[in-house]
């Protein structure tokens, strides 16, 4: 088994009105290596919270699966996360918030 946390922080300024924001997107993973050490498959869990000038506008939950492949030197992953609840309303929020988030990510070992 494995077990995952990221924190992605997002701050922002526009120069053009002076306003400021902040995206805040915890998630956390828990999955099962099918091929020890190479092929893993899980579950992954993101809370996307932003803010503009301090104050909490949006607040979405996004739940899905991930697949993972690792090499020697390096790895990948797919998630697929679509919109499951949103925390500031009743519904899904589909005007600022997409419906589905599909992510992509590598890495490489030097």
């Amino acid at each position: 088994w494995l077990w995952t946390f990221n924190l992605t922080v997002e701050p922002g300024l526009s120069w053009v009105d002076q306003t400021t924001s902040l995206s805040l997107a915890p998630s956390m993973g828990l999955g099962l290596f099918l091929v020890p050490q190479r092929f893993f498959v899980g579950l992954e869990a993101q809370n996307l919270n932003a803010y503009t000038q301090g104050q909490l506008n949006e607040s979405i939950l996004s739940i899905g699966p991930v697949f993972s492949y690792t090499g020697s030197n390096w790895w990948a992953d797919l998630t697929l996360l679509p919109q499951v609840a949103n925390f500031m309303g009743s519904g899904l929020d589909l005007t600022q918030s997409q419906r589905w988030q599909v992510r992509l990510a590598t890495s490489w070992s030097l």
